[in-house]
């Protein structure tokens, strides 16, 4: 699974196809294409050369006029079927890549528009934010949310160790020593158990979370990576679903092109 989530392309990796206005007008080819592509005076328009074809496929005079016609026709409908799933894919990633990454090229990109405007509020907010991310992907049983193998494509195991170290270095400058269920038999901190407290911010434990907020302001730039990070790799299945478009509709735009280069080919080799 592992594996996978390292195969499976990112948000940041689609974006550079879905931010693409050319790509981006594509999704418009399933509403338009038809008007277009099967326009008579449009077909005429792109008809190939008789004799450009009787010399590609070998046929007579008398025949290239109507094998022209035809392969013009089959190259627009493999064209128009390559544009629709690039459409597709296109109007998926507009609607489902999350805000963060349309808006920002990278983490880094993030963390510089986002770091000036930081209150302490704000990293409050944050940090329920990405003890939310972890645990609804890692934590028990309630907790998790989804299927197991969706929820490690969704926070693989490198967001999680980035995620457990950032919250022991926090830990360690704020809570260290507390009267608190967060440590394990040979005395480490509990991440998962520290998680619950930030996240579920009860008032019998008000002094830990509080000191742990305080602390985490330290932690900014940080806090905006997990959640940079975490945002650019939600949504496996749709992610999986919208790079498949894109391969096929590059594949199917590309097979006429090798078919043509194919004849050429031959036909150079047996004349």
């Amino acid at each position: 699974m592992e594996k996978l989530s390292r195969t499976l392309p990112n948000w940041s990796s689609l974006r550079r196809l879905g931010q693409s206005r050319v790509v981006a007008l594509t999704a418009l080819v399933p509403f338009i294409g038809t008007l277009i592509l099967f326009n008579q005076h449009f077909v005429d328009l792109l008809v190939l050369s008789p004799d450009v074809v009787a010399s590609w496929l070998g046929k007579p005079a008398e025949a290239a006029t109507e094998a022209s016609r035809s392969l013009t026709i089959n190259r627009l409908v493999v064209t128009y079927f390559g544009l629709v799933f690039l459409g597709a894919a296109s109007f998926l990633f507009a609607l489902l890549c999350p805000a963060e990454i349309k808006r920002h090229e990278g983490a880094l990109a993030l963390i510089e528009a986002e770091r000036p405007l930081i209150t302490p509020a704000r990293t409050a907010l944050m940090v329920t934010q990405v003890t939310d991310d972890y645990l609804s992907n890692h934590g028990d049983g309630y907790e998790a949310r989804g299927n197991e193998a969706l929820r490690t494509l969704a926070y693989p195991v490198d967001l999680q160790l980035f995620f457990q170290e950032v919250v022991r270095q926090i830990s360690q400058g704020s809570i260290e020593g507390e009267d608190a269920d967060i440590y394990s038999v040979n005395g480490n901190i509990q991440i998962d158990n520290v998680a619950r407290i930030v996240r579920a911010q009860r008032r019998m434990e008000r002094g830990l979370w509080m000191s742990f907020h305080t602390e985490a302001q330290k932690y900014n730039t940080d806090l905006l990576a997990l959640i940079y990070e975490a945002k650019d790799h939600s949504r496996p299945v749709m992610r999986a679903i919208i790079s498949t478009l894109y391969a096929a509709g590059f594949l199917v735009l590309l097979y006429p092109t090798a078919v043509t280069l194919f004849q050429i080919i031959r036909r150079a080799m047996l004349g």
